[in-house]
């Protein structure tokens, strides 16, 4: 088993994603990416993730969304939003849902 803390990345866009998990690697974490909230959901059933980066806006599912369902399922795993389009009500929504 790895010592190494394991975040999941989720994010519509692929360079977006492949380009955090490059950065989170050479910082010394293990990095998992899922394109969807769908995808991120499943593999969160099989693995132990302590954190989770998703985007604000994705297709089918919101990181706000995928964050309420992240903090039900894995209350210990923390949730990061990040987004291009922020708002304060965004931002203020994303922290009642338990992202961080």
């Amino acid at each position: 088993m790895s010592s190494q803390a394991q975040v999941l990345i989720v994010d519509d866009n692929r360079q977006t994603a492949l380009a955090l998990q490059k950065n989170l690697r050479v910082e010394g974490y293990e990095a998992d990416v899922a394109a969807s909230a769908a995808e991120a959901l499943e593999l969160l059933q099989g693995n132990d993730y302590a954190a989770v980066v998703a985007d604000l806006r994705m297709p089918q599912m919101s990181g706000i969304e995928l964050c309420e369902h992240v903090r039900q399922r894995s209350p210990e795993t923390e949730v990061i939003i990040l987004t291009a389009y922020g708002t304060i009500n965004s931002a203020v929504e994303a922290v009642k849902k338990g992202a961080i």
